[in-house]
């Protein structure tokens, strides 16, 4: 790699080896400007922090341009990472501290002219030395930031992962533990636990014909994810969202929120299963299973992504898919050959389905079909040649394996012939 030393002949090392012995008041003038651009940096603590970086940094960087050091061979320091992670943990926004080093080396050119000034050079050549110089400072600043980025994200990750993992514990302590204090538990989650919600259960969906090549890579994309394609209230609206792991966020929303009545189609990658609306924190976890049997309902009947699948709508089918197998050979058992996947069987079901929905009436069948009575009379008659019994002879447990059939699919898999 080509490398960029400091160069001029030397006149920029010389204006920093003499600057190096008086930092003090350009540190404090750095400082100064600092807390005038940026007054969140003047807490106490974090104007500790500051002065301590302000130092590190003009120091290291008046000896690096001393010592004629290549640009490339400048890197973030141990110090400058355990600085920008405090300053995260401190809840100081990263567009702040950005902004700050911005400020400061204006303030360092600002500095290095007057250094330059003191020197007993023509024009032109303070001119070459101050542009070299400011090249150097303002290069070094970039890489500083670059770092400092990459710190500070890395850092508020870690932060957000711990907080959401301590709010899962607590949401989890709600759901299970018998004896909650509600109002002390309110307060902690920031969630009033003793009004009316609505619990959703969101689910990444990185299964294959989703379009999506895997979950997101940490809790922060997931969540946003998920709020972004549900348009979910926030936190401060009265909601409450808790990250469980890569793939699933779990969120209670205030059940008169106009989002419930739109959530009817998401434009992501993500299944949506919504329980009723309850009251209370009895209604609080009830509505969360419900959102979780909905949920699982939505992952067995493998739907495209971009779903939702509510627990009214789903209620008896999750009551009997508990045991997938048994639910699977139910389906089989009542349906016989019916349930075999053809074309031929797949019609057949559909008019028998439509023909118990009409009280089994012919005609009222034949006019939600778009068919003939007599074909509806025909295809009876064909269903019931097939089952070996009249469709009003086990009617109930006709309806129900057909409404789990069309529901999840379950006779999906080849039968024997």
């Amino acid at each position: 790699m080509h490398q960029s030393p400091i160069t001029g002949p030397h006149d920029v090392a010389k204006v920093a080896a003499g600057w190096q012995s008086r930092l003090g008041p350009a540190v404090e003038a750095m400082i100064a400007v600092i807390f005038q651009h940026v007054p969140e940096a003047e807490d106490p603590e974090v104007a500790s922090i500051v002065r301590v970086t302000c130092e590190g940094n003009l120091y290291a960087l008046v000896g690096h341009m001393a010592r004629g050091v290549p640009l490339e061979l400048v890197a973030p320091t141990s110090e400058l990472r355990s600085q920008t992670t405090l300053l995260a943990s401190m809840g100081l926004p990263l567009p702040s501290i950005l902004r700050a080093y911005h400020v400061g080396a204006g303030e360092l050119v600002r500095q290095f002219i007057i250094e330059v000034d003191k020197q007993d050079w023509p024009r032109g050549r303070s001119v070459e030395v101050i542009q070299e110089g400011t090249t150097f400072m303002l290069r070094w600043g970039a890489t500083l930031t670059e770092g400092v980025t990459a710190i500070y994200a890395a850092e508020a990750s870690r932060i957000t992962e711990h907080r959401d993992l301590a709010l899962n514990e607590k949401v989890r302590a709600v759901l299970q533990e018998p004896d909650v204090d509600v109002r002390s538990a309110s307060r902690e989650l920031g969630y009033a636990l003793n009004g009316s919600h609505v619990a959703l259960v969101q689910l990444f969906d990185a299964s294959p014909g989703s379009g999506v090549p895997g979950p997101p890579s940490d809790f922060t994309s997931v969540f946003e994810q998920a709020v972004q394609h549900l348009r979910l209230p926030s936190a401060t609206a009265g909601a409450l969202h808790v990250r469980v792991d890569l793939r699933t966020v779990w969120s209670w929303v205030p059940a008169d929120s106009d989002v419930l009545s739109r959530l009817d189609e998401t434009d992501g990658p993500i299944l949506v299963g919504i329980g009723t609306a309850r009251t209370g924190i009895d209604g609080f976890r009830a509505s969360h299973d419900e959102a979780r049997q909905a949920a699982r309902v939505a992952q067995l009947r493998s739907r495209p992504t971009g779903r939702v699948t509510r627990f009214r709508d789903v209620d008896m089918i999750s009551l009997c898919t508990q045991d997938v197998g048994r639910a699977r050979d139910f389906v089989r058992n009542e349906l016989g050959p019916l349930a075999r996947q053809t074309p031929a069987m797949d019609l057949l079901r559909s008019t028998l389905m439509g023909y118990l929905q009409s009280n089994s009436n012919s005609r009222a069948s034949a006019a939600r079909l778009y068919v003939h009575h007599n074909t509806v009379r025909s295809r009876i008659e064909r269903i019931e040649s097939l089952l070996g019994h009249t469709v009003t002879e086990r009617r109930a447990a006709l309806e129900l394996a057909l409404a789990i059939d069309e529901t999840l699919g379950l006779s999906a898999a080849p039968m024997p012939e």
